[in-house]
């Protein structure tokens, strides 16, 4: 195989969505997929490691590794791509287990990054998978004095998306194609995040290493969306808030932090996430946002929610 089109490797995380990730698999086992798809559960419960272990055992291109715990999207991921590079892979998809891959899209990703040496990965448009042609990521940026990732073209019918691989400030690690060297010179996603956010870390990283990001219009996802967390749920909002702190923690600087990301977290950003928390999904989402600001400032590992996490083993639905 060229250099230009080295080995892939895809990575999928499993926890708790043994259909999702069935059906995932289904899309990168057709013809013009990757070469190897290894499957990392992420302790999920009641046997789905051994049920996508025996469903795929007769096709040598699937591998499962189960881990203990849930490790996060970080954690999972970051295994996932320890043995994808130790098994020779040039390039690695990430791909979550709720989002499909339309037929040609690794193929556009790749002819993507061959034709520009300068990028360290390429990403494609990801429409919501439910009919309505609608955009869920089509090229972002990051404003990192507010812990901040923007999606301008999200909600907006996909035909209006402008063609053309262009390079962007950010891109949504739920499909994603990343070279093997900028894997390892940039490093892998930061376990702190877990879950939200390590992308964006990830993508600020490289861009400072003077890395450009590929949007491509061209190649098309479809992802039914928060399908582990649940859209605006308790736990999704404590994570994505928390998230947003630890971004900020890592890329402003202090006067940035005081004067930009706090005021306007506390009197602009917090308020609305806890004010829509509280009438939609009731006190319990709006509690959830004080607390993913709390332990977002105190950084580690989410000290809330860990029981439904799974973080000591056994994650729950």
């Amino acid at each position: 195989m060229s250099d230009a089109f080295p080995p892939v490797a895809a990575v999928v995380l499993n926890w708790n969505g043994l259909a999702d990730t069935e059906r995932c698999l289904g899309s990168l086992l057709r013809p013009g997929g990757p070469d190897r798809v290894i499957v990392v559960d992420n302790g999920s419960r009641g046997g789905e490691a051994e049920s996508i272990r025996a469903a795929r055992a007769g096709d040598p291109r699937v591998e499962v590794a189960a881990l203990p715990r849930n490790r996060g999207f970080a954690g999972g991921v970051n295994e996932g791509v320890r043995r994808a590079l130790a098994g020779g892979a040039g390039q690695v998809l990430l791909l979550n287990n709720d989002a499909v891959l339309e037929e040609g899209t690794l193929g556009a990703l790749r002819a993507a990054l061959a034709g520009d040496p300068g990028a360290a990965a390429a990403a494609p448009l990801v429409v919501y998978d439910d009919g309505s042609g609608r955009t869920w990521f089509a090229g972002g940026d990051i404003v990192p004095a507010l812990g901040q990732v923007r999606h301008p073209g999200h909600g907006r019918p996909a035909a209006e998306v402008v063609a053309g691989t262009r390079a962007v400030g950010f891109l949504s690690f739920c499909a994603v194609l990343v070279r093997r060297a900028d894997w390892e010179g940039i490093g892998p996603l930061e376990e702190e995040f877990f879950a939200y956010g390590e992308d964006a870390d990830w993508c600020l990283r490289a861009l400072r290493a003077g890395r450009r990001l590929l949007f491509v219009p061209g190649a098309t996802a479809r992802h039914r969306a928060s399908a582990s967390a649940g859209p605006r749920s308790p736990l999704q909002l404590y994570l994505l808030t928390r998230a947003r702190v630890l971004l900020a923690r890592r890329h402003a600087g202090f006067a940035a932090r005081a004067f930009a990301f706090w005021p306007w977290m506390i009197a602009v950003r917090g308020p609305h996430d806890f004010l829509k928390g509280l009438f939609t999904k009731g006190p319990a989402a709006a509690a959830a946002v004080v607390r993913g600001l709390i332990d977002g400032a105190r950084g580690g590992p989410p000290a809330a929610f860990r029981d439904r996490l799974g973080l000591d083993g056994g994650g729950a639905a």
